[in-house]
């Protein structure tokens, strides 16, 4: 089953150059809350890129549920809102508007904005254990990052067992269009859907959030985002 996680993108990228090797080594360790920093008004802006997309702008994408990519919700769609005209590139837009009671906490709600697509929302937030998300109001919550913050730390979805979150690396840096990020944690989803493997490689920077996000399945590249800007409040 292919759990669904948080900020919508109906997903086209940009190769992205990812250096440093895992490790955790000698690197500063931050509590759970600074790798995804939540407050009102915060704004990160994604270029997608949905690499499945032929010159013809059509997607052969398999068409799945709600999937939220390292917090991001990759949706599936023949789309071409093209950026410089390119077949299958994006932009996604989320947006942190307010606070929303659920089951008896607040949560912040991101609206997710792309040209061509509905707006929704997904739901963070934190707690002493990590960065909780849920696809909807809705629906069940479940840890994106979780402590204790070191390499081979890893947990389950309560409601998708066959899924598989794993921190593989502190301390690595990542190049993207809105810059360089040192100190960066690498999260790894993996999983079943439609009885082929797939597998989501996440990397969040301090004091920033998410800054890349690269999605496979059956074995090959789909899908990915990397961060064009960000204002923080």
């Amino acid at each position: 089953m292919r759990i669904a996680l948080s900020l919508l993108v109906c997903i086209s990228l940009v190769p992205m150059m990812l250096a440093g090797c895992g490790g955790g080594s000698g690197n500063t360790v931050l509590p759970a809350a600074q790798y995804f920093p939540l407050a009102q008004s915060n704004q990160w802006r994604y270029q997608v890129t949905d690499y499945t997309v032929d010159s013809a702008g059509l997607s052969s994408h398999p068409a799945r549920p709600r999937h939220l990519a390292g917090g991001l919700l990759i949706r599936s769609a023949p789309v071409r809102t093209a950026q410089d005209d390119t077949p299958g590139v994006s932009v996604l837009t989320v947006y942190l508007s307010g606070l929303k009671p659920i089951a008896g906490a607040n949560w912040f709600e991101a609206v997710t904005l792309q040209p061509g697509l509905d707006t929704e929302t997904i739901y963070y937030r934190h707690d002493a254990n990590g960065l909780l998300v849920r696809a909807t109001d809705e629906d069940d919550s479940y840890y994106l990052i979780r402590r204790p913050l070191e390499v081979g730390q890893s947990w389950t979805v309560p409601f998708a067992t066959d899924c598989r979150l794993q921190i593989m690396a502190l301390g690595e840096t990542v190049e993207t269009v809105a810059g360089s990020f040192e100190n960066c944690l690498r999260v790894d989803e993996t999983g079943t859907w439609e009885s082929a493997p797939y597998r989501t490689e996440s990397w969040f920077a301090p004091n920033v959030g998410l800054v890349s996000t690269t999605d496979y399945y059956d074995g090959q590249i789909e899908v990915g985002a990397e961060l064009l800007d960000y204002d923080l409040r």
